[in-house]
C-alpha cells in the first residue's frame, strides 16, 4: 500500500499512543468517580486519531475513504462519553438511566449505519475525490444532509458539556476551580475544530482541525488526571462532604497560602473568604507560626491550638494532612480544625471532681484516724471523772476536755460524711491485740473493785 508520510501522521499517532497508555493508568482507578468515561473517551479519541492518521498517509481512494468512515468509530463514542463524564463529574450520574443511554445511543448508530453505507445513498457525503497539493493527496467529499442532522446532534451535546464545566466552575470553589477550567479547555478545543471546519474557515486547508484539536484535549485531559487528580473527589462530593462539616477544613499551598476554607473554617476564622484566599495562613492565624509543618505525635494525635480572647476564646484540635504528587514533593497542605472547646470544659470538671474525691478520701482517712483519738480521749476523760476520789479542782477542767471532744468530734463526723462518697478501703486487724490495748487501759482507769 502507498504510503506518505506527514508531520501531522507523526503528531496524532504519538498523542494516540498516549492517550492510549493514560488510559490504562485511569483504568488501573476505576473506583475514582468518571475513570471508566475517562477510559472510554481515551481509548475512542486514540482510534479517532489513529483512524486520521491512516487516512491522511494513505494515497488511494479507497484507502482514504475506509479510514475516513472508520473515524466515526471514535467519533460517536467520543461523543457520548464526554457527555457521561460531564454528568458524573457535575454530581449528575442520575440522569444516566437506561433510557437516557438508549436514548443517546440512537444517533451514534444511526450514524454509523449511514457512513458505512453511503456509496448506496449519499447522505453522509457526496461523490469522494482526490486533490494534490505538491506532493501531498488528500480526499474531499461534499457533506450530505445526514452529515448535518448529525453535527447538529454533535454540538447539541457538545454544548450540553461545556455548559455543565462553565456551570461547574462558577459554582467550584477555589480549588476545583483550576480543575474545571482544564476539563472545559479539553472540552471546547475538538468543538471549536470542528466549527472552523464545518463553516469554512480552517486556516490549513484541506486538514480536518477537529483530530488535531482532540490531540491537545487528548493531552490536557491525561495531564489533569496525573497532575491534579481529576475524580479523586470530584466537586458535587466536596461541596456535600466538606461544605457541610462542623469541622473546620483549610487547604495550604506549597508556600503555606490559604487557596480553600469551607464555612466552618471561615467561621472560625471570622474573615470573608475574600480576606484570606491567597493569603499565609501564619497572616490569618499568627498563632500558627510554629504549627505549620510540624508533624503529629506518633500516636496520631494533633496540636491544639487556642484562639480568640475573653469569652470569645475556643480551643481547637489542629491536625495536617501533607499531600505530594507522584514524584514525592509537597504540593499542598489539608488542614482540620475541631473544636473541642466543650471538651476541654468537660475534662477540667472531671478533673475538679477527681480532685475533690481524693480531698475526700485524704480527709475520711485523716478524720478516722483522729475519731480513733478523740474516742480515746473521751474515754479517759469520763473514766477520770467517774473516779470516787477526784480532786475538786480537776473535774472542771476535765469536763471542758470531754466537752471540747465532743464537739471536735462532731466536727470529724462531718468530715467523715463528706468523704464518705469516697471509695471505702478495708484492712486487716489483729483483733487480739485491739483487745488487749482496750483491757490495758480499763484496768489501768478503773477501781480494783469493778
Amino acid at each position: 500500500m502507498a504510503w506518505q508520510a506527514t508531520h501531522y501522521t507523526l503528531l496524532l499517532g504519538w498523542t494516540a499512543a498516549i492517550s492510549a497508555i493514560s488510559s490504562l493508568y485511569v483504568w488501573s482507578r476505576r473506583p475514582v468517580a468518571g475513570s471508566k468515561t475517562m477510559v472510554l473517551i481515551s481509548i475512542a479519541g486514540a482510534e479517532w486519531m489513529v483512524a486520521y492518521a491512516l487516512e491522511l498517509g494513505s494515497v488511494s481512494e479507497g484507502a482514504k475513504i475506509f479510514w475516513n468512515q472508520m473515524q466515526y468509530v471514535g467519533i460517536v463514542i467520543v461523543l457520548a462519553a464526554w457527555l457521561a463524564f460531564a454528568l458524573q463529574y457535575t454530581g449528575r450520574e442520575k440522569w444516566l438511566t437506561r433510557r437516557t443511554i438508549l436514548l443517546l445511543s440512537i444517533d451514534p448508530i444511526i450514524t454509523l449505519l449511514l457512513v458505512f453505507t453511503n456509496e448506496a445513498h449519499g447522505l453522509i457525503w457526496g461523490p469522494a475525490a482526490l486533490e494534490t497539493d505538491g506532493s501531498f493527496v488528500t480526499l474531499v467529499r461534499p457533506h450530505g444532509l445526514g452529515f448535518w442532522i448529525h453535527a447538529a446532534y454533535t454540538y447539541t451535546l457538545l454544548s450540553a458539556v461545556i455548559f455543565l464545566l462553565i456551570q461547574m466552575l462558577i459554582r467550584s470553589r477555589h480549588l476545583y476551580r483550576r480543575q474545571a477550567s482544564l476539563l472545559l479547555s479539553a472540552a471546547s478545543l475538538p468543538f471549536l475544530g470542528s466549527l472552523l471546519m464545518v463553516f469554512g474557515f480552517n486556516p490549513f486547508p484541506p486538514l480536518d482541525l477537529t483530530p488535531i484539536a482532540f490531540t491537545v484535549s487528548s493531552l490536557i485531559l491525561t495531564w489533569s488526571f496525573f497532575r491534579l487528580r481529576v475524580g479523586d473527589i470530584v466537586p458535587v462530593a466536596r461541596e456535600v462532604v466538606i461544605e457541610n462539616m462542623s469541622d473546620g477544613v483549610l487547604v495550604l499551598d506549597e508556600q503555606n497560602r490559604i487557596v480553600d476554607l469551607n464555612p466552618a473554617a471561615q467561621h472560625m476564622v471570622r474573615r470573608a473568604p475574600s480576606e484570606t484566599i491567597g493569603q499565609p495562613v501564619e497572616q490569618v492565624w499568627p498563632d500558627w507560626s510554629g504549627l505549620i509543618g510540624r508533624p503529629q505525635d506518633e500516636n496520631g494525635a494533633g496540636k491544639e491550638i487556642v484562639l480568640g480572647e475573653g469569652g470569645a476564646q475556643r480551643t481547637y484540635d489542629v491536625r495536617f494532612s501533607p499531600i505530594v504528587d507522584w514524584r514525592g514533593r509537597l504540593t499542598s497542605q489539608v488542614i482540620v480544625l475541631r473544636d473541642i472547646t466543650e471538651r476541654k470544659h468537660l475534662e477540667e470538671q472531671m478533673r475538679q471532681q477527681e480532685q475533690l474525691a481524693a480531698i475526700g478520701q485524704l480527709a475520711g482517712g485523716i478524720a478516722h484516724d483522729f475519731n480513733n483519738l478523740l474516742t480515746s480521749i473521751m474515754l479517759y476523760a469520763q473514766l477520770l471523772l467517774a473516779k470516787p476520789h477526784l480532786p475538786p479542782d480537776m473535774t472542771p477542767n476535765i469536763k471542758t476536755i470531754l466537752s471540747e471532744s465532743q464537739r471536735a468530734a462532731q466536727l470529724v463526723q462531718q468530715i467523715l460524711d463528706f468523704g464518705r462518697r469516697s471509695m471505702i478501703k478495708t484492712q486487716r486487724i489483729d483483733l487480739t491485740s485491739f483487745v488487749r490495748k482496750a483491757a490495758d487501759i480499763l484496768q489501768r482507769t478503773l477501781p480494783e473493785n469493778i
